[in-house]
């Protein structure tokens, strides 16, 4: 299972709980401040650990994320452990620079969501191998609508029977019984 470090400003965190939920739904490994930090532990030994365990990064980039130092000590030390690993810029601002929170970080192809959501989500699970909603079949048996059984009738003939062992009748009163089921 993949495993990604989202690394975001708290006042993007609408933003970043609805891509934690995707990307959860989707079936990739998530890391994130709200879930994965435990009360009493040194939050910057768990953050310098789970970057060091991650097999990309994600960073939530808009107009609020140059305020973040977090944000900045999180991608220097993920770019300074996994050189070669990838590190996602996500844009939710056109007027965002990507540079003001980590040097180079503009040179990086990057998703821009304020252009569109859908495709943003949608190339950012191409990166991580995954499908946007992918159709998933459900049924362990096989679908009793199937092709076969229309096409031979067997529904029409058990219906049939049915109704006939609902009244079979003597030959003397067959008149009397067909009146009732017809």
């Amino acid at each position: 299972m993949t495993q990604v470090f989202v690394s975001y400003c708290s006042e993007d965190n609408y933003f970043a709980g609805f891509l934690i939920e995707l990307l959860e739904f989707h079936y990739v490994g998530v890391w994130f401040d709200q879930k994965n930090l435990e009360a009493g532990g040194e939050f910057i030994s768990e953050i310098e650990q789970a970057l060091a365990t991650c097999d990309a990064m994600i960073v939530v980039i808009s107009r609020h994320s140059p305020k973040s130092r977090w944000m900045t000590r999180e991608v220097s030390h993920f770019r300074a452990v996994h050189p070669g690993r990838p590190v996602i810029p996500l844009v939710l601002d056109a007027t965002a620079n990507p540079d003001e929170i980590y040097e180079g970080l503009g040179l990086i192809t990057q998703l821009r969501f304020h252009e569109s959501f859908l495709e943003g989500f949608r190339r950012l699970l191409q990166l991580l191998d995954r499908t946007l909603f992918p159709e998933v079949e459900n049924r362990k048996v096989p679908d009793r609508r199937s092709a076969d059984r229309r096409m031979s009738g067997e529904r029409r003939k058990n219906l049939v029977r049915r109704q006939a062992r609902v009244c079979e009748p003597p030959a003397a009163d067959a008149v009397a019984c067909y009146r009732v089921a017809g």
